[in-house]
């Protein structure tokens, strides 16, 4: 757990969340945020760079000898050059110049041999000064009813995995992080419609599967999807009509993981904090917390207000902030 944190942060030029899925970035000269998938596409031979975020996407479907490559990644420090190419781009679409100052945000589980890989990729991609802020405490700043002295429970439930943390506006107290995230819930689908209909469906489609009639609460009339895949007895192309409580099944085990490691985060913070915590409740961030009926499910469980994030956390963005909309 890292609490790198300059007092000049509010100065940068830009603010960046590097996520394992997608980056989101906050100029302020523009007031205008930019998000886009972290990915970066390099010829497949040469390992020259092609492009970096949608177009990376983009070019990987319809072009041959392209790899692309996620730099933030749950188990190694990201390569420098990676991270380079990444926020080169960052700076590219929010203000072409030589030099910028740059805050960047990390989670509180960072390492420090991945703080150095993304200063030394920040720094050659043009930042002349760097600094860092862990994620749940920038989102405790984002948090205006919370006092300078309280604490708020930050979960930000990512691609990769879900960081739950206890932070004041000032530093982290307490985090715990563990790989039960959105990838493993659409494993989780892929392997029980494995299991319950003998038939293997593809990664995207158990996601699609899960963002149209996914929902972390039983329901009474649950929306139905078709979703197709290949049988596994004869490798034949099938399709099956799947309703959210089927989906729900799968998702459960993965839903109660979270609930549990909330609530152990919230057990190891520190006495002087426990009151204002139980006042102050949890904040949700992340694609994962999305998914209908998330608060509800977690609301059963932890006896504890719980808000949700409508956008990106950036610290420094305001009520005019202008959305990049149609990048992502």
């Amino acid at each position: 757990m890292f609490n790198f944190i300059n007092r000049r942060r509010a100065e940068a030029e830009l603010e960046i969340d590097i996520g394992h899925g997608h980056y989101r970035a906050f100029a302020s000269k523009s007031n205008a945020i930019f998000s886009e998938p972290s990915v970066v596409a390099l010829h497949s031979e040469t390992g020259e760079l092609l492009h970096v975020g949608r177009s990376a996407l983009k070019a990987a479907a319809r072009v041959p000898d392209v790899k692309t490559i996620r730099p933030i990644t749950h188990n190694l420090p990201p390569d420098p050059k990676l991270i380079e190419y990444l926020i080169a781009h960052i700076i590219n679409q929010a203000s072409p110049r030589e030099k910028t100052t740059a805050s960047i945000m990390l989670p509180a589980s960072s390492t420090l041999a991945a703080i150095d890989a993304i200063a030394t990729g920040a720094s050659d991609a043009g930042c002349a000064e760097i600094t860092f802020l862990p994620t749940p405490v920038a989102a405790a700043r984002s948090v205006t009813r919370l006092s300078d002295s309280g604490a708020i429970c930050v979960v930000d439930i990512g691609e990769a995995k879900t960081e739950s943390a206890v932070a004041t506006k000032s530093r982290t107290l307490v985090s715990n992080m563990t790989l039960v995230a959105g990838k493993s819930m659409n494993q989780d689908i892929i392997d029980h419609i494995k299991k319950i209909h003998r038939i293997d469906v593809g990664y995207r489609s158990a996601e699609d599967l899960k963002k149209t009639v996914g929902n972390a609460i039983r329901q009474d009339n649950p929306p139905t999807a078709t979703v197709k895949g290949r049988g596994l007895a004869d490798g034949l192309p099938r399709a099956i009509e799947v309703d959210g409580n089927e989906v729900l099944e799968a998702l459960t085990p993965a839903l109660n993981a979270i609930a549990e490691q909330i609530l152990e985060t919230i057990a190891k913070c520190p006495a002087e904090f426990a009151r204002g915590l139980k006042e102050n409740g949890i904040l949700l961030l992340g694609g994962g917390a999305e998914l209908p009926g998330l608060l509800e499910f977690l609301s059963q469980k932890i006896e504890s207000p719980i808000t949700k994030t409508r956008g990106p956390i950036m610290p420094s963005a305001n009520e005019s902030t202008t959305v990049m909309r149609g990048l992502c």
